[in-house]
């Protein structure tokens, strides 16, 4: 088993002894290092120092704490590299997971909301068209009622023309039969 302690890429410290922190691309840094590259950043997104990936404030998982247990520790000893960078990336693996299911179940629900919006919305439409085929028909109906009404109408000025031909007429008729019964009377006496 070799003997080599992992440096922090920050600051070139062994990782041993001090809080360590990792970045979900799983590259492990000293907690307090990590934390001031972040929020030193120059940049709009921060990123690895190691890889360049882009990160957050708050992707940053630790700080991290190691326990060995007893059968395992050595008096004095430090982890050795691979139990500390193995540990780590289990921690890092777990918090990404975690954070895939949070998002997932985020995404599903507003999923959910959204059908039922789109149902609601769907229901509204049918009624929508039922109204627009109501509205249709009776907008047939009122047209159907004012041609009737339109020829109604004609037909009312028509007989008015009538009448008042047939009244012109009577007036006529009445005053000839007054000049015939006037001049038949001159006749008689």
């Amino acid at each position: 088993m070799s003997s080599e302690v992992a440096e922090c890429s920050i600051c070139m410290e062994p990782l041993s002894g001090l809080p360590l922190a990792a970045l979900p691309c799983k590259h492990v840094y000293h907690n307090d290092c990590i934390t001031t590259w972040i929020r030193s950043s120059a940049a709009a997104v921060p990123k690895c120092p190691v890889c360049r990936s882009k990160t957050k404030r708050n992707q940053i998982i630790g700080p991290l704490y190691f326990t060995i247990p007893a059968s395992e520790a050595r008096p004095n000893a430090q982890p050795t590299l691979t139990t500390t960078i193995g540990q780590t990336e289990d921690v890092v693996d777990l918090s990404y997971a975690t954070d895939l299911q949070t998002n997932f179940d985020k995404a599903h629900k507003s999923l959910e909301e959204k059908t039922a919006l789109l149902e609601k919305a769907n229901q509204q439409i049918e009624r929508f068209k039922a109204q627009a085929i109501q509205h249709q028909s009776e907008h047939l109906r009122l047209q159907e009622s004012l041609s009737r009404s339109q020829l109604q109408l004609r037909y009312v000025k028509a007989l008015r023309g009538c009448r008042s031909t047939v009244s012109q007429r009577t007036s006529t008729n009445a005053t000839v039969e007054r000049i015939t019964a006037g001049s038949i009377g001159a006749d008689i006496g």
